[in-house]
């Protein structure tokens, strides 16, 4: 019988170890020495041949963690080869990363529209019969939006009004008016009216009231909303 230590083997938890069982036997006494119970066995014939898988294959008793017993039902000669499990090495250092670089500033943002000149108006024209706002230029076109109001007394009449019933804007529109919008200045159940206009400029528009039915009230005044550029 020969045995033949390898590795680390004589420190214990780790290594391996070679026994050659010379002379045929029915139970092989492998002392490895390896201070492990529990460990991985090779069994090996005469002519260097594995012997797992066979039929035959031996029983194994890890008696202590010394010492292996390799049992057969018949006689054989032989090798057993045994390796240990190494032990659980220590914790290593934890690693510390290298900071990251900082990252390139981004771009300038675009500077933002220029904002629209404010129009000064005063509270008397905002108060008064008539008025107007200029809202500023806009910084691309350069084109002002204006917004004009009155205040137009009717005729009297009760279905036409005055022959030319034209109203002038405060200020002439530079390019088009865009919209208008009437109402009366009062309310009554009795009112059956509504103010209509037509032949609009930059300067002025024509207006009446159209009257449902025959009788009805009409009231005295409207005001006017005009928007241009």
């Amino acid at each position: 019988m020969i045995e033949i230590a390898c590795g680390n083997a004589a420190s214990g938890n780790a290594g391996c170890y070679l026994h050659t069982q010379s002379s045929a036997n029915t139970v092989w006494t492998v002392n490895h020495n390896l201070d492990q119970q529990y460990l991985n066995i090779q069994i090996i014939d005469t002519g260097d041949y594995s012997y797992t898988g066979r039929y035959d294959y031996p029983s194994i008793l890890f008696q202590d963690a010394n010492t292996v017993l390799i049992q057969w039902t018949t006689a054989i000669a032989g090798k057993a080869y045994v390796t240990g499990c190494g032990a659980i090495g220590a914790t290593g250092a934890t690693g510390i990363g290298a900071t990251g670089a900082t990252g390139v500033a981004g771009a300038t943002g675009q500077t933002g529209a220029t904002g629209m000149t404010g129009s000064g108006l005063s509270l008397q024209q905002l108060v008064s019969n008539s008025g107007y706002i200029v809202c500023g230029a806009d910084p691309v076109t350069g084109i002002s939006m204006i917004i004009q109001f009155g205040r137009i007394a009717r005729g009297g009449a009760d279905w036409n009004e005055p022959a030319t019933p034209i109203a002038s804007f405060p200020i002439a529109f530079p390019n088009q008016c865009l919209s208008i919008n009437m109402v009366y200045d009062g309310f009554d159940a009795s009112y059956d009216y509504w103010p209509m206009v037509y032949n609009l400029t930059t300067t002025t528009f024509q207006w009446f009231s159209q009257r449902a039915s025959s009788g009805a009230t009409q009231p005295n005044n409207l005001w006017y909303i005009a928007i241009g550029y």
